[in-house]
């Protein structure tokens, strides 16, 4: 082997360390470690590299019901005969209430007779609680039973606004009497004359009547 030869071989050897020292293996394929058994592994192909990983792959056929009146199934791996069990309902019937007045339910499962339970009320549209509030409430049709919400913004009927000064704005819920501030994206400045600017002059200003906040121009 030439010197040229040497050299690009000490190179890759060099390159394939990094490569690994960085975590990019040239890793194996996957194998079983044993008939009998579902763990693999693989390991990197490089020189000098120890770099293995291993993991567990079952080969499981589908699951299938322990007994005629039961609905827990059960499934064993075809290498290393590892079991694993489930429950699975896959005939329920259909959900009743229990009482005309109640909203309690319940439903039988065909397959190993377990009971399930719930409750499902049949609610009314939401209403305001009083000609007062913007709180909301509802009633259900069977047993009668109530829920009830607090206002969001989107609830509240809010007028139109009213300036409070030259930077915040106040509106208020028609139906609650609710009352927020707002700022003012642009000041409405209620100016006064221009004059004779104090400080230049060359140009005029003016004054705000509320606030006092103070403007100028050239005089054109």
């Amino acid at each position: 082997m030439g010197f040229f030869d040497k050299a690009m071989e000490m190179a890759k050897g060099a390159l394939d360390k990094t490569k690994c020292v960085t975590g990019f293996h040239d890793l194996s394929s996957w194998s079983y470690q044993s008939a009998k058994s579902c763990v693999q592994k693989r390991h990197c192909n490089r020189s000098g590299c120890l770099q293995t990983e291993s993991q567990t792959t079952h080969d499981w056929p589908k699951f299938i019901y322990v007994s005629e009146d039961s609905c827990e199934q059960q499934r064993e791996c075809r290498r290393c005969k590892e079991t694993e069990k489930q429950t699975h309902h896959a005939s329920w019937g259909k959900w009743t209430y229990l009482k005309p007045d109640k909203c309690d339910q319940s439903r039988k499962c065909g397959r190993c007779n377990a009971m399930e339970k719930t409750i499902e009320h049949v609610w009314e549209a939401w209403n305001y609680e009083s000609p007062t509030s913007c709180a909301q409430v509802r009633f259900c049709r069977r047993c009668n039973d109530k829920e009830r919400k607090e206002p969001t913004e989107q609830d509240h009927r809010w007028g139109q606004p009213i300036r409070l000064n030259c930077r915040f704005e106040e509106i208020i819920c028609g139906h609650c009497h609710k009352k927020k501030t707002n700022s003012l994206v642009f000041a409405q400045h209620v100016w006064g004359q221009w004059r004779q600017s104090s400080l230049h002059p060359d140009r005029l200003e003016r004054r705000c009547n509320e606030c006092g906040e103070r403007d100028e121009r050239d005089k054109t």
